[in-house]
């Protein structure tokens, strides 16, 4: 590592994107990641799309479960 560097040429915001999206990592239990692996093996799919589908699932059943808030 340099002691000192030069940002005299800098660009502020040069490589920024405001449509660039947020990914929130997600550390499983190694069982349970062991088990999305072997069930998206067996199902032809990535454990990101297995992951995600059961997220959405299980988010539908607590939205339907949940009673609407008063405005």
């Amino acid at each position: 590592m340099k002691s000192r560097y030069n940002f005299s040429k800098a660009v502020r915001g040069k490589i920024y994107r405001e449509d660039a999206g947020h990914y929130s990592p997600i550390y499983l239990d190694t069982k349970l990641d062991e088990r999305l692996k072997a069930l998206a093996d067996l199902t032809g799919i990535s454990v990101q799309e297995l992951a995600t589908k059961w997220l959405e699932r299980d988010i539908e059943n607590v939205d339907a479960a949940t009673p609407e808030k008063k405005k």
